[in-house]
């Protein structure tokens, strides 16, 4: 019997398939990562460790069973530095918050251990990614009876699939003799790594990913790109696929990829200053999450965003000794929100047209003093 209780705190158990224990030991694991740090942070503050290596030198797994209790909280310490992807500060193009239904769905369907190899133990589990399929076929308005799918493990294993399909609509016996010549699957210089690390692991060689150059504004440079294609295939080269990735130039600048001048950031938004400038002192302040139109704001970050630039206005205008701040919403340009606070003495000053090009250096001088004073700025 006392055998049998401390199976209990690892199995279901099979006189009635209580879920309690799994919420218990849920609710322990919750609570000690809850420990690590506030709630309203778009990251969990702490780092395992600098190195793998040090970390590995340091642990071990015992041999003895433990107490659960005790495996939680252990476990929890792991969670240090992840990404909370539901915090609206949280970057986006990268991970989708998951959905509580899909988790609860999820944590459910692992209890029962499905194989969905042999559908006939896993009851009608294995339905899920049929429907799946079917819905997304009737989206594009394909034939769902004609359709079928490959769930992958994320962008890597998209893009995996992605070039194996091509190399076998390219080279119909591809599967039994593999690729000779001269092959190369396209990129961009801001391409993800694991664009190369595909060219790896389908035998073409990291360097059959031809990374394409871009403009200033971070997007393909056309003519320079088509010189390049063009010398490979006239050198006997063949392009079976193109990765094509994109982003808005705030993007860019959120993920620290395009040169700019940062005088204050916190979680949820930046501030920049314009190189383009209307007055001295005109800044931009941009929300981390991405929306393309203010309106479509939903209603938390709507006003958080107009409340921070009102702090921001009083720290500018402190700063830039202007009578007041204007604020300019333009909609159209770069896709994402952005909110402009520009120093003013007069009504008619907020006009684009007015902007002129702020030199470099004096832009550098501007970021050193502004990162001073909105430092304070919480």
């Amino acid at each position: 019997m006392k055998q049998r209780l401390k199976l209990n705190k690892y199995f279901l158990d099979p006189s009635n398939d209580s879920c309690d224990e799994l919420i218990n030991q849920i609710k322990v694991l919750d609570g000690s990562i809850k420990k690590l740090g506030k709630a309203n942070q778009a990251r969990i503050p702490g780092v395992v460790s600098e190195k793998y290596e040090n970390y590995l030198k340091k642990s071990s797994i015992p041999e003895k069973n433990q107490n659960p209790e005790k495996v939680m909280k252990d476990i929890s310490q792991l969670f240090k530095g992840a990404v909370r992807w539901h915090h609206p500060g949280t970057m986006i193009n990268i991970t989708p918050p998951p959905l509580i239904p899909a988790i609860a769905a999820t944590t459910m369907t692992m209890l029962f251990n499905p194989n969905l190899a042999i559908d006939i133990s896993c009851g009608g589990l294995s339905v899920t990614e049929l429907e799946v399929v079917k819905h997304m076929a009737t989206l594009v308005n394909w034939d769902w009876r004609k359709a079928f799918g490959v769930f992958t493990f994320g962008g890597k294993g998209t893009n995996l699939y992605a070039v194996k399909a091509a190399l076998n609509k390219c080279y119909p016996d591809f599967k039994e003799k593999g690729v000779h010549g001269k092959i190369a699957i396209t990129s961009t210089e801001q391409g993800h790594p694991c664009h190369i690390e595909v060219c790896d692991w389908l035998g073409l060689g990291r360097s059959s990913c031809l990374r394409l150059p871009l403009d200033a504004s971070g997007r393909i440079d056309v003519v320079k790109a088509e010189k390049i294609m063009s010398a490979f295939i006239k050198d006997g080269g063949e392009i079976p696929c193109m990765i094509v990735n994109g982003g808005t130039t705030l993007h860019n600048t959120i993920n620290g990829k395009q040169e700019s001048f940062k005088v204050w950031e916190n979680p949820d938004f930046i501030l920049l200053l314009v190189p383009k400038s209307i007055n001295s002192g005109h800044v931009i302040l941009i929300p981390k999450i991405h929306v393309d139109y203010i309106f479509d704001l939903k209603e938390l970050l709507y006003s958080r965003i107009f409340i921070m630039a009102k702090k921001i206005s009083l720290t500018l205008k402190k700063i830039t000794k202007f009578k007041r701040i204007g604020l300019a919403i333009e909609g159209f340009g770069v896709r994402h929100v952005h909110i402009h606070l520009v120093p003013v003495n007069e009504g008619n000053e907020l006009n684009p047209l007015r902007a002129k090009k702020i030199p470099t250096d004096k832009l550098q001088q501007m970021q050193i003093k502004f990162s001073k004073e909105f430092k304070k700025l919480k």
